[in-house]
């Protein structure tokens, strides 16, 4: 949790070994631009504001064939100048169509949790890499 919090990456890689994105982890950093987790085979949890916050990123790459948990507002880069819609193109990496739909039913899902009273202006762009 909190791990990179607030600090000045501006590209991130993870590694084939990666189970778990923790809660807060990344959020709130205002240069990283570029997630690729392509190559995290083991990944099966995007915690909870994982990336929250984070308004310079633009581009993801998820390896979701063992996802099984993404937290709520785990990808919502934006902030709340609720006069700008920011997107994010997340590239889902997966070996059927089939795990690809579930991966993006969790993200969705994950990004709907309300709380606090808070405008998510994110735009989500999906696509299917079959891997």
């Amino acid at each position: 949790e909190y791990a990179f919090q607030e600090t000045a990456i501006t590209k991130l890689v993870l590694g084939k070994g990666i189970k778990e994105l923790g809660d807060d982890a990344f959020c709130d950093t205002p240069s990283l631009k570029s997630v690729d987790a392509s190559k995290a085979k083991a990944l099966e949890t995007i915690g909870v504001r994982c990336f929250a916050g984070d308004e310079e990123l633009n581009t993801i790459k998820i390896n979701a064939n063992k996802l099984k948990t993404v937290g709520s507002h785990s990808l919502d880069i934006d902030s709340l100048d609720i006069e700008k819609t920011q997107t994010l193109k997340i590239t889902v990496i997966a070996k059927s169509k089939n795990k690809y739909n579930k991966a993006v039913t969790l993200i969705n899902k994950g990004r709907n949790s309300y709380s606090g009273g808070n405008v998510y202006l994110t735009e989500f762009k999906f696509s299917y890499k079959k891997g």
